[in-house]
C-alpha cells in the first residue's frame, strides 16, 4: 500500500521540477526577448536616419553641381527615401527631410550654395525614386518624374 502513494509523491515532485525549469526559461528568455526587439527597433529607425541623411547630401550636391552649371543644366537622379517619411521641406538653401521615429520625429537638414525649388508633387513613399534637377539661373528646381 506505500509504493502507490511513493510513486505519486514522485510524480508529483517531477511536475513541480518541470514547473521550475519552465519558470527559470521564461524568467531568463522574455527580457532577452525584450532587449533584441528594442535593438532592432533602434537599428531600423538609424537606419532610416541615415538614408534620409544619405539621401539629402546626394539632392543637394547635384543641386550645386547643376546650379554651377548655369542656367539651362539638367540632370536626373535616382535616390533612395526612408521608410516612415513624413515630409520634405525646400526652403532657400536648405533641404529637409522629416522622419517618424519613436522618440517623435527627426528633422534631417542638408545645406547647399544653391536655392532650392520644388516643382511639382515629391512623393514620400520609402525606396528609390527619379529626381530631376534643372537649372533656372538663379535657383535650382526639383521634380519627380
Amino acid at each position: 500500500m506505500r509504493e502507490p502513494e511513493f510513486a505519486l509523491l514522485k510524480k508529483g515532485q517531477g511536475a513541480i521540477e518541470m514547473l521550475v525549469l519552465v519558470s527559470f526559461f521564461l524568467l531568463f528568455s522574455i527580457p532577452l526577448i525584450s532587449l533584441i526587439y528594442l535593438s532592432a527597433t533602434q537599428g531600423a529607425q538609424d537606419s532610416a536616419v541615415l538614408q534620409a541623411r544619405q539621401a539629402g547630401r546626394e539632392i543637394v550636391g547635384k543641386a550645386d553641381s547643376v546650379y554651377s552649371e548655369g542656367k539651362g543644366t539638367s540632370e536626373e537622379i535616382v535616390v533612395v527615401f526612408p521608410p516612415n517619411l513624413q515630409e520634405i521641406a525646400m526652403k532657400g538653401r536648405e533641404l529637409t527631410f522629416s522622419v517618424q521615429i519613436s522618440s517623435g520625429r527627426s528633422d534631417v537638414v542638408s545645406m547647399g550654395t544653391a536655392e532650392i525649388k520644388r516643382s511639382g508633387k515629391i512623393g514620400l513613399d520609402a525606396g528609390p525614386h527619379r529626381l530631376t534637377i534643372r537649372s533656372l539661373g538663379n535657383y535650382v528646381e526639383i521634380s519627380e518624374g
